[in-house]
């Protein structure tokens, strides 16, 4: 299942200004449940969106909480299932 990375930037990437905000989607069958594996996730897609490198103070991912929910959710399912 994919959820959507809410991905604001603090300083001016590309065409996005301080502030601005882009979905990314994040594969919940493919990432751990937990924020390094969603910020690799999301900093993979980044880099092959703008054909550029990231670091992790590039970006923020404004629903973190709600993305490891997701997974937690999908993997008990998984175990319980």
């Amino acid at each position: 299942m994919k959820i959507q990375a809410i991905v604001e930037f603090p300083r001016p990437v590309g065409d996005c200004e301080v502030g601005d905000s882009i979905h990314v989607d994040v594969d919940t069958d493919y990432v751990e449940g937990n924020a390094d594996a969603v910020n690799e996730w999301v900093r993979q897609e980044l880099e092959s969106m703008f054909m550029r490198p990231f670091w992790d103070e590039d970006f923020n991912i404004t629903n973190m909480p709600d993305i490891l929910e997701e997974i937690t959710f999908e993997e008990f399912n998984v175990k319980v299932g």
